[in-house]
Order: structure tokens, then C-alpha cells, then sequence
């Protein structure tokens, strides 16, 4: 037997090549014996891949079966046609000319293309077999068929029967009845998702027929047109594999099918299509290099749907048949897929490396697009999920002038700008990253419908840009723009939905609207769990925004299941410092600063000192967080004289939109006060924290260190001890409520008491 044209296992599953019966697939199921053999092709070849692709479009079955390349080869060597349908309607002399065209031995095929079209065209349906003829023709084979002229050549009407093997009437109510069974997907949510496989197959439909009227009045040459109509083979592999791909998925798969089919390539980039380097001229390379393009093709699809597992050794196959071909504009695509497939893993480390290969593969084949999204999604890559934007930037320069040099494509273009605007925004470069993203925005506005997943994704950035540059009512108004669309594309039950309202939540909060916040972030916890997640980083601004309006029960609550949450993910303070170092995050320095204030509380004062350090060396030498550590591991060393001034930095450097940092660092700086003599000046900067926490109705936990400061401040003042003695009592019961925690507090209240007789 002879070598497969893509090296695979000879078992290996048809997904690698082909979709399923009775759609259309991508050219090896169009190859001619000659060209499973290896053996040299000529004209007569193109006719038998046409009478393949007539035979597919009017029986809705391919000539030859076959599961596996090696199933499907066997057949087409052995000459093992199937039987047409018991019940067609197709005249008995079409039956005979596709059949001959067919002929495993190419001698006995028709002597020319035109005697095949004239055998094709009895009078009474010459219009539909001609339209048939070219409806069908794949690339190969659609040069010679509309370019060959005449009365009885094909026309460029009804160029939809591909299609309608993969998208129809009933495929489309079978998959708008699994949608409707999925929760949280209502009717929206099937129409979105089947109205954007209508308009992508609108748009195909059309590019073919615009390829052909093109060919036919002389624009463009005939290695154009088969380059064009390769393209749309391509497309159309994508289309019917994302909804083979729906058709068996489980419900997690089923809430983002209209992202999954936002995904799909475009098919604008078919109108004009261009190999950066040419096509090997040996039959069997091209063969093998067409055979892998479909496989890469549905590569694609299956990462669109969210299987990245299943992509992946696909991707990895195609860039390795690629690069034993020797064609490296498709080894460049190949393992751009997989770096996609691997970053998407939080294979971060080899999704960078594999987006370096793929730069420098694409640079040798002088491809400057696949230049652009290699380097584009590296950048990304190390400086939004390595957590490393300074080293991320300094790439910049190079994917501009090789975008400057791609022509500046306009998706490719709206793309790079949202992926600086993220990293950008990362460096607090609020002004240039709001520039990029509204750039961003606007591309895709012009460039997709509302509710696309690219322009969704962008106006979520942009929203969140917003917030850090304090603009909230934008913010607010893009959010739920971008909420709205989310629910309508995906349902209400959705973690792309869960989202969206953590952000929400973090808008509010950042107003200082603790109460809406909370709601907000309650709808995310409620939306993750409803597909079996929990949103843990949502419980814990949950647990912290209720502990900063001193709701100390309802936030016990909340932050213990958050950090339950978080220790099935292994982010846990003590764990997550190891994870955010390995990866390099800008978070490593807030963690290692909670991480040192955990220390002082366990009177590890060595280790606090290293996580300080480590802190500053990562760029947190300035952060609030490192500075209060600091002011509290330096009380405990050497006291509060000294300390005094790193709890006023800390206190100076407090955000204005976390009440409880501000109180954590004024407490602190109050108890050295105390602790100096000057209990006066420390009443002064505790009671308007007391009185606000009162304001607030904070449980009695939320309110016992300054109660029980102000309490020392006025016995050290000769103030009113009766008060005194009563907060210290009310500090000593809240400490008390938070149980082991707050144990030792309360003994030390209770000394404290005793030893004034109270």
C-alpha cells in the first residue's frame, strides 16, 4: 500500500482529514487513484476529481467510503464505488459519465474535460448540471471547469451545494432542538448561534460565486482562482466540523457554540489568498500538503470548540508533515494552532516556545500575517498569562513593522491592538491603553456584527480600562453592553457570564458602592456555580466587602469558602507565592506582602523579612501592602518609634477606594501612638473609623481593635474610663466571636481589664 500524503497512523481517525459521511470534506477525498499513488497527473485527473465532487453534491454521499485515509485509499485504488441511492431521480446517462469519469485507470476516462461536459449536459437539465459542475469543483479541478469556456461550460449560478451537505434545513433544527435542551439557553441563544452559521455560509456562498464570475470574465489566473477555491474548502472543513462538533457536544460545549463559530476563519481572507513561497511541483507533495491543510483545518474548528486536547496532537502532526514536505507557510499556521491549543492548556512555558518557532518559520517563508499572529500571541502569552509586560513590550516594535509590512490587515490589526491594550493596561499605561482599544473597538464594529466574541472580548477590556482611569458611567455603559451580549450568545448560565459580573462588581467597588458590588458579585457566584464552578476570586471580594462594611459573620462566611475554594486551586497564600514566582507574575509582590504580615501574626519574623525583600526586588518596593508589612514587621523587631513612620507611609499610600487597608495601616499607626505617649493624637485619628464602622452597623468582630485602641488611648489620656472599660469589654466579645482566631486578642483584654481592677 502505498505512504499515506499525511504520515499518520494508517488507522488513524478520518477527523484528521475528512468530516463525517455525506459532508463536504477537504481534497483528499477528491484524489484521483494517480495521486494516492503517487504517480504523475494530468488533465484527466482534474476530471475525475469533478466527477467525485458531482457524485457527492447529487447522491449526498462520497463515491468511496472510508473512515481513515488508509480506508479511503484502499477503496479508490481497489475502484470500489458505492451504489447510488435506490431511489435518485438522476438520469441514467449521468449515472454512466460520472461513473466513467470515475475509471480507476485514467485511459479509460473521457478523452478531454469538454467531453465530460458534454456528456454531463443533456438539453433538458444542461443549467442544472453545469451549475452542479461547478458547485461542486474543488481545487484541482475548478480551474479547468469554469475557465473552460463555451455553450455547455458551467455557470456561476447556484454555487451553494457544498454547503447545503453541511448546513440545511435539517441540520440547522436538529442543533437548534440540542440548544434548546441546554439550561440557561433560551431561544436567543439558538438564534444567535444559528444565525451566524446562516451568515457564514451566506458569505461563503458568496465568495465562491465571486471567484467564479471573477475567472470567467478574465480577472485573475486559473492558479488564482484554485488557490481561492482551496481556501473555501478550507472554510467550509472548519464549518462542517464545528457542527459535527455541536451535534455531539455535552452542554458545557453547547452554551458557546456562537463563540465557537465566531471563531472560524474568516471567509473575506479567501478573495485573494497568497502563498508566500510556491507550492512544491512534485504531485505527491502537493498532495500531502493539501491532504494536511484540511486536517488543519478542522484543527481549528476543534480548538474553536473549546477541545484543545483533541487539537493539539493534530496541530502537532500537521506542522511535523509540514516541515518533512518542506513547505513552511503551513508549518508556520501548524504551530500557530499549537501554541493556541498549548497556551489555552496554561501550557504557558511551551506555548511561548512553540509561538518563537512559529515566528521564525514564518519569517523564512517571508510571511509577514503569520509574523504578526505568532509574535501578537506571544506577546500575550508572556505578558498577560506569564505575568511579564515589561519583557512582553519590548517586542512591540518588531510584530508593528511586520503588521506595517503585512499590509496592515484589518482583523489582524484589531487583534494586535486589543492584545496591547491588555498589557498596556497591566503597566497602568491607562491613556495609551485606552487609545489601542478604542482603535480595537472601532476596527471590529465595522468589521463584525454586534455581539461577536472578538468585539465583545475588546469592549470588556475597554470597560475595564475605563474603571482604572476612573471614567465609571463609560465603564458601566460598556459592561453591560458587553453583559447583554454574553447572556444573549451564550445564556445566562455561562462562566464567560460569571465574569462579566465580577467586573461589574469590581466597577461598583470601585465607586465605594460596597452594597452593588456585592450583588454583583453574588449574580457571579451564582452564575459559576450553575455550571458546576465556583468563582473564587468573586466569594472573596464577597468576604472582603463585607468585612469593610464590619458584616463579620456574613464575611467569615464568604471568605471561608473562598479560601476553601481557593485551596482545591492551590492559590492559597503560603502556595501561590511558589506559583506566582515561577511564573514571573507583577501579583508576586502583593502576595508576598500578605504572606510576610502572616509571618509577624505567627512571630516567624525571619521569614516575613525574606518575603519582603523578595517583595521589593519583584517592584513592590512602593506598593501599600509591602509598605504596611513592612511597618508591622518593624514594630515587632524594633518597636513602635520606629515603626511610626512606615505606618504613615503605608497609611499615605492607602488606595482611596479600600476603606479597610486605610484602617488596617490608621489602626496600626494609632497603637504606636499609644504605645509614644500620645494617646491624644491616636483618639483623633480613631474615633472618625470607629464612628464610621458604627455608621455602618459592623458586626462586633469588624469593630474590636479600634475599640479596644480607644479604650487604651483614653485610660492613657485620663479620658472617660467608664468608656474605656466598655469598649475594651465590647473588643475583648468580638474578638471572642472570631473563635481560634481571635483567642489570643481576647485574653489580652481580658489581662489588660484585670489589671485595672475592671
Amino acid at each position: 500500500m502505498p505512504a499515506t500524503p499525511f504520515d499518520v497512523d494508517p488507522a488513524f481517525p478520518m477527523e484528521m482529514t475528512l468530516t463525517r459521511t455525506g459532508s463536504m470534506i477537504g481534497t483528499p477525498a477528491y484524489m484521483a487513484p494517480e495521486q494516492h499513488a503517487g504517480e504523475p497527473t494530468d488533465a484527466r485527473t482534474d476530471q475525475w476529481a469533478l466527477a467525485c465532487s458531482l457524485y457527492t453534491a447529487l447522491y449526498r454521499q462520497r463515491p468511496f467510503a472510508g473512515e481513515s485515509y488508509s480506508d479511503l485509499s484502499s477503496a479508490v485504488l481497489a475502484g470500489v464505488i458505492r451504489p447510488e441511492p435506490s431511489d435518485t431521480r438522476v438520469p441514467r446517462s449521468i449515472r454512466a459519465a460520472i461513473r466513467r469519469a470515475l475509471s480507476l485507470r485514467p485511459a479509460d476516462r473521457f478523452p478531454s474535460m469538454d467531453a465530460l461536459v458534454a456528456a454531463l449536459s443533456p438539453r433538458r437539465r444542461a443549467w442544472q448540471i453545469a451549475a452542479a459542475l461547478v458547485a461542486v469543483a474543488v481545487a484541482g479541478g475548478v480551474a479547468a471547469a469554469v475557465l473552460a469556456g463555451g455553450a455547455s461550460g458551467p455557470t456561476c449560478a447556484d454555487l451553494d451545494a457544498p454547503l447545503a451537505a453541511v448546513w440545511n434545513p435539517s441540520r440547522s433544527g436538529e442543533l437548534r432542538g440540542r440548544l434548546a435542551a441546554v439550561g440557561g439557553s433560551p431561544k436567543p441563544v439558538a438564534d444567535r448561534a444559528l444565525s451566524a452559521l446562516d451568515r457564514y455560509g451566506a458569505g461563503w456562498t458568496a465568495a465562491r460565486t465571486r471567484a467564479c464570475t471573477e475567472a470567467r470574465q478574465g480577472v485573475g489566473s486559473a492558479e488564482l482562482l484554485d488557490r481561492r477555491m482551496r481556501c473555501l474548502d478550507q472554510r467550509l472543513v472548519e464549518m462542517s466540523a464545528v457542527i459535527d462538533g455541536l451535534a455531539q457536544a455535552d452542554a458545557a460545549v453547547l452554551r458557546g457554540a456562537a463563540a465557537a463559530i465566531d471563531g472560524l476563519h474568516a471567509v473575506a481572507d479567501c478573495d485573494d489568498p497568497r502563498d508566500s513561497v510556491p507550492r512544491p511541483a512534485d504531485p505527491r507533495a502537493r498532495a500531502r500538503i493539501a491532504a494536511t491543510e484540511d486536517a488543519l483545518a478542522r484543527g481549528w474548528a476543534l480548538q474553536a470548540l473549546g477541545y484543545f486536547e483533541r487539537a493539539l496532537p493534530i496541530a502537532r502532526a500537521a506542522a511535523d508533515a509540514a516541515q518533512q514536505v518542506g513547505w513552511s507557510p503551513l508549518e508556520a499556521r501548524a504551530l500557530i494552532l499549537r501554541g493556541e491549543c498549548e497556551d489555552r492548556q496554561r501550557l504557558y512555558p511551551a506555548a511561548r516556545a512553540t509561538y518563537d518557532r512559529a515566528a521564525t518559520v514564518a519569517a523564512r517563508s517571508k510571511d509577514d500575517a503569520s509574523i504578526v499572529e505568532a509574535l501578537a500571541r506571544r506577546f500575550l502569552v508572556v505578558g498577560d498569562h506569564l505575568g511579564r509586560p515589561g519583557e512582553a513590550i519590548e517586542g512591540r516594535r518588531f510584530i508593528e513593522v511586520a503588521l506595517e509590512r503585512a499590509g496592515s490587515p484589518p482583523r489582524l490589526r484589531a487583534l494586535w491592538l486589543h492584545y496591547l491594550a491588555i498589557i498596556l493596561h497591566a503597566r497602568a499605561e491607562e491613556d495609551a491603553a485606552l487609545a489601542a482599544e478604542n482603535e480595537s473597538v472601532a476596527t471590529w464594529r465595522q468589521l463584525v456584527p454586534p455581539g461577536e466574541v472578538h468585539l465583545v472580548d475588546s469592549l470588556e477590556t475597554l470597560g475595564n480600562i475605563e474603571i482604572s482611569r476612573r471614567q465609571f458611567d463609560h465603564a458601566d455603559a460598556l459592561l453591560r453592553e458587553v453583559l447583554a451580549a454574553k447572556i444573549a450568545a451564550r445564556g445566562s448560565e455561562n462562566l464567560a457570564v460569571s465574569d462579566t459580573y465580577t467586573n461589574l462588581g469590581v466597577l461598583e467597588a470601585s465607586r465605594g458602592r460596597l452594597a452593588p458590588a456585592i450583588e454583583h458579585w453574588e449574580h457571579a457566584v451564582a452564575t459559576s456555580r450553575a455550571v458546576g464552578a465556583v468563582a473564587c476570586t468573586s466569594l472573596m471580594d464577597i468576604g472582603m466587602a463585607r468585612y469593610e462594611l464590619g458584616h463579620w459573620r456574613a464575611a467569615a462566611q464568604a471568605q471561608s469558602e473562598a479560601l476553601a475554594c481557593m485551596d482545591r486551586a492551590g492559590t492559597l497564600i503560603d502556595r501561590s507565592v511558589s506559583i506566582l514566582r515561577s511564573a514571573g507574575s507583577p501579583e508576586l509582590a502583593g502576595q508576598l506582602a500578605d504572606a510576610a504580615r502572616l509571618a509577624v501574626v505567627r512571630g516567624d519574623r525571619a521569614a516575613a523579612r525574606a518575603s519582603i525583600d523578595e517583595a521589593v526586588k519583584a517592584g513592590g518596593e512602593r506598593r501599600p501592602d509591602v509598605l504596611l508589612a513592612r511597618a508591622e514587621l518593624v514594630r515587632a523587631e524594633s518597636g513602635c518609634r520606629q515603626a511610626r513612620e512606615p505606618y504613615a507611609n503605608a497609611l499615605a499610600s492607602a488606595p482611596p477606594d479600600s476603606p479597610s487597608f486605610r484602617a488596617a495601616a490608621r489602626t496600626g499607626l494609632a497603637e504606636c501612638l499609644i504605645d509614644l505617649g500620645r494617646p491624644a493624637d491616636a483618639l483623633a485619628a480613631l474615633e472618625p473609623e470607629l464612628a464610621a464602622l458604627d455608621q455602618a452597623g459592623a458586626e462586633p468582630a469588624a469593630r474590636a481593635r479600634p475599640r479596644f485602641a480607644i479604650a487604651r488611648a483614653l485610660v492613657a489620656s485620663g479620658g472617660d474610663r467608664a468608656r474605656a472599660r466598655s469598649l475594651a469589654e465590647a473588643a475583648r466579645y468580638g474578638f471572642a466571636s472570631l473563635g481560634a482566631g481571635g483567642e489570643a486578642r481576647a485574653a489580652a483584654v481580658t489581662r489588660w481589664l484585670a489589671q485595672r481592677g475592671w
